[in-house]
């Protein structure tokens, strides 16, 4: 999504994180835009981890979609360009 503030630089849409019958994140989304500063906040047990765990792609999730850069974290192309991103991990 972009608007007048700038060019989204993450989008996590409906995303949900199940682990078995527990569910650690229930239908996220969220729009980070470019030089935008955000922190997560929240008490043991509300996904925090899990989130940053699915956003640098060390867990898949359950149901929903991440875009970094435009780059679906899902992708498993690695000629796929994605600016300002140091690093990148298929799954």
């Amino acid at each position: 999504m972009d608007d007048a503030i700038g060019k989204a630089f993450v989008e996590i849409n409906g995303l949900t994180k199940e682990f078995g019958e527990v569910k650690a994140l229930r239908e996220v989304s969220l729009s980070i835009r470019e030089n935008e500063l955000v922190g997560l906040l929240g008490p043991n047990g509300a996904g925090k981890s899990t989130l940053s765990k699915i956003l640098v792609t060390l867990l898949k999730p359950t149901f929903g979609e991440v875009r970094i850069c435009l780059l679906y974290t899902s992708d498993a192309a690695d000629d796929l360009p994605c600016v300002n991103l140091g690093g990148r991990r298929t799954i």
